[in-house]
């Protein structure tokens, strides 16, 4: 299925080199792939930020209300031993 009147060298060239018209979709699609990554390392930082520092400082403010509710129904005995006031 050769075109009448084209080179075989020539339908390589343009069979190899992409069209003038696949530049930008293949430009938008790196800029989307780069895109997605920023997006994802993004997520994962915050995602590592909030274990690191506001999981610790939730978890302490729970136990302390925890303490708070639990310490006027302990025996004598077992506020020594917890440190408990």
């Amino acid at each position: 299925m050769e075109r009448q009147g084209a080179s075989p060298s020539l339908l390589a060239r343009a069979a190899r080199r992409p069209s003038a018209d696949l530049a930008p979709l293949l430009q938008i699609r790196s800029m989307s792939t780069y895109g997605s990554l920023g997006i994802t390392s993004l997520n994962v930082l915050l995602f590592l930020m909030s274990l690191l520092l506001i999981e610790p400082w939730r978890r302490r403010r729970l136990v302390e209300n925890v303490e708070e509710r639990c310490v006027p129904f302990l025996p004598p005995s077992l506020l020594c031993l917890s440190g408990a006031r």
